[in-house]
């Protein structure tokens, strides 16, 4: 053997030790599925140094893997395939019994393809879910359960966590984790998008969970998105469907660009210059209509430039319309609760400007003026006659619906908050300002709030409750409903839950302790986080209702170090229960997209 050959030995040698070395310490993965997510998954995860077995039903599928060559063309891949399997680290296989059982976490990617009526197949994800279940079933310890997968919100905890539940006679939180953990993975440059992902997006049941998969990406992101798995399964549908806008919309303008004789690619640049409003989080927060002078007039004009040119565009042509049904929908819930006198908190196109012009507060004052509902409002920074003035030479191509509430406009117009909080049943917000919070803050137990613009939005205690490791919170005194519902929410199972309910006030927590009894729970009390701290220690709950102001210790303190113990029941969902969060969580407040 010659130098050079032997120094090339030494330095695979050494290689693999290291590799073998650190693998010791990391946890063995198998994935479920070896197409694209899960080819490129599973180089990768190998290539940190994981113990990776890839399941997948194709038997030609395996044995590329298992000779080191790529299934799929990805520029990368099949280099990092070949090292996994020289390694050691990498082996594919058709038996899903013998990944789960030698593994600690599975990663589903199996495909969801669209069903004739454009619905998403669950085909695949059923079958691998019941044959994951089947395999629990003789496994001991502690398995977590990550589905990547894109698929409709509640899909995992409606339909495959039952299955698994059911195949394997476990219970989800307490005998395995489950997790949705969305990929961002683009084609042709997957390699590079794992290992620098644009987010990294965890929705978890349990926090053991979470912080076990988090693990994986220690050194990759460390800026982890915890968030339900609900909110995890939508953000994909939402970030695909945005991305497939963009591309159509960036289209319709470039059509339109040609049509006048308008470089479009130059056009774009500048576009997207701006980072401040155009590519930014500006105006991408659901809530009611635009309006204004600006937003109304310029999309019916670009729709005119087209229509003058012949230029179709499908998407920017539907942007009036989806407007509208905005006003549309906001109208049907103001008609839906309550059928008294209705106050408006707010009538300018915005907050902080005396700007009437195409306010879609207007629009939706005139359907509710024109179903025969009283109407007060009040606006602090209206000039009536100004404004009104302005919007009638803006708004010729009003409807006589609106210029018939012109008229009528002035009569409706009070001088304090106060005043429409004392005379309305139904109070719509349409302004963020303080004022307007305190006012709803305010209002009589039977009065309904219509929330247009999320005027509570980060003035709860949902930062400090988060980060004290709690998992929701929920208002007190709380409504049967609500509590049923979070139950339902962190700790679904067909069974009769185990909850612990810290609460010091007496009263309070018998009414509470009776509804959830009633809803077939199991409840136990305790009046202080110090003894709640203690009983989460030493037995087994589902959730925990855990009240935030109590003597010895607050329940913040108290999930401190319920998050600090060792073992599963560290990981046990806690929801907080305060007299000081946002009153969206009152049964009589209502937001129009949430």
């Amino acid at each position: 053997m010659s130098a050079v050959e032997h120094k090339i030995q030494s330095q695979k040698a050494n290689e693999l030790f290291e590799l073998l070395s650190e693998h010791k310490n990391k946890s063995v993965l198998s994935i479920f599925g070896l197409g694209y997510v899960g080819a490129v998954s599973a180089a990768c995860f190998a290539d940190l140094g994981h113990s990776v077995i890839g399941v997948d039903p194709d038997q030609n599928k395996v044995d590329t893997i298992n000779q080191g060559q790529s299934p799929i063309v990805e520029e990368g891949l099949a280099e990092l395939l070949t090292k996994g399997v020289r390694t050691g680290l990498l082996k594919a296989d058709i038996d899903p019994h013998s990944a789960v059982i030698n593994s600690d976490i599975s990663f589903v990617c199996v495909g969801t393809p669209s069903t004739p009526d454009g619905g998403c197949d669950l085909t695949y994800l059923k079958a691998v879910s019941a044959e994951i279940g089947t395999a629990l079933k003789n496994k001991d310890g502690y398995h977590v359960i990550v589905y990547r997968s894109t698929v409709p919100p509640g899909t995992t905890n409606n339909i495959l966590r039952p299955i698994i539940e059911q195949t394997s006679g476990k219970r989800a939180g307490k005998d395995f984790g489950l997790c949705f953990h969305p990929e961002f993975l683009r084609e042709s440059c997957a390699i590079a998008d794992f290992h620098e992902p644009p987010k990294t997006v965890i929705g978890a049941q349990d926090t053991h969970s979470a912080h076990t998969l988090a693990k994986l990406y220690d050194g990759i992101d460390d800026n982890i998105i915890n968030t339900s798995i609900e909110v995890a399964e939508m953000v994909k549908y939402t970030d695909n469907t945005w991305h497939a806008l963009k591309v159509s919309f960036a289209n319709e303008i470039g059509k339109l660009g040609r049509a006048l004789g308008v470089d479009s690619h130059e056009v774009m640049n500048v576009f997207c210059r701006d980072t401040k409003l155009n590519l930014s989080s500006y105006y991408m927060k659901p809530g009611f209509a635009f309006g204004g002078s600006c937003l109304p007039k310029d999309v019916r004009g670009i729709n005119h430039l087209a229509q003058e040119n012949g230029v179709k565009m499908p998407i920017i042509g539907s942007i009036i319309e989806s407007n509208t049904a905005q006003i549309e929908h906001a109208a049907r819930m103001i008609m839906e609760w309550g059928d008294g006198r209705v106050g408006f908190l707010g009538l300018t196109f915005k907050a902080n400007t005396d700007d009437l012009r195409e306010s879609p507060v207007l629009e939706l004052l005139s359907i509710i003026h024109r179903l025969g509902r009283d109407i007060s409002i009040y606006d602090p920074n209206l000039d009536l006659d100004t404004a009104l003035r302005h919007h009638l030479m803006h708004s010729r191509h009003a409807g006589e619906s609106v210029e018939k509430l012109m008229t009528d406009l002035p009569n409706m117009v009070r001088t304090s908050a106060a005043s429409i909080l004392a005379s309305c049943s139904t109070i719509v917000v349409s302004h963020n300002t303080p004022m307007f919070q305190q006012a709803a803050l305010h209002r009589r137990p039977e009065q309904h709030v219509i929330d247009l613009v999320r005027a509570f939005e980060g003035t709860g205690l949902a930062d400090e409750v988060l980060a004290a490791g709690m998992n929701d919170y929920l208002q007190k005194p709380v409504h049967a409903l609500e509590l049923t519902n979070m139950v339902r929410k962190w700790a679904p199972h067909q069974r009769s839950q185990r909850i612990l309910l810290a609460e010091d006030d007496l009263a309070l927590g018998q009414v509470t302790r009776a509804k959830l009894e009633k809803a077939g729970c199991i409840v136990d009390v305790v009046r202080d986080g110090r003894n709640a701290a203690y009983a989460a220690r030493e037995a087994d709950y589902d959730l925990i209702f855990m009240d935030i102001s109590m003597p010895n210790m607050d329940g913040i303190e108290a999930t401190k170090i319920i998050r600090s113990h060792h073992g599963l029941r560290s990981g046990v969902p806690i929801v907080a229960l305060t007299a000081l969060a946002t009153p969206e969580l009152s049964e009589t407040y209502h937001g129009i997209c949430w």
